[in-house]
């Protein structure tokens, strides 16, 4: 099922898989995205593969459009749910 169908609440990304995809979507590479998280390579590949998995996705640029429509590009949003 895609996330075009399914509901905000029943998704659960991590901050991390959010973040990766919001990094990817503003046009960062994998190695670039690792740099600025302190992380590796391959983990940076693992978060965006089990958000692609999460939101039923069949490719990255797919993932990237349910994240948008789902408006979890937005870094801001990542701040409001710290707050809650």
């Amino acid at each position: 099922m895609s996330a075009a169908g399914v509901h905000k609440q029943s998704i659960r990304l991590t901050k991390r898989q959010k973040t990766c995809l919001r990094m990817i979507a503003q046009g960062m590479t994998t190695l670039a995205i690792a740099h600025r998280l302190g992380i590796s390579v391959r983990m940076v590949r693992w978060h965006l593969q089990r958000a692609r998995d999460c939101l039923g996705a069949i490719s990255l640029a797919q993932a990237i459009h349910h994240a948008s429509k789902l408006g979890w590009l937005d870094e801001r949003q990542d701040e409001k749910q710290d707050e809650k």
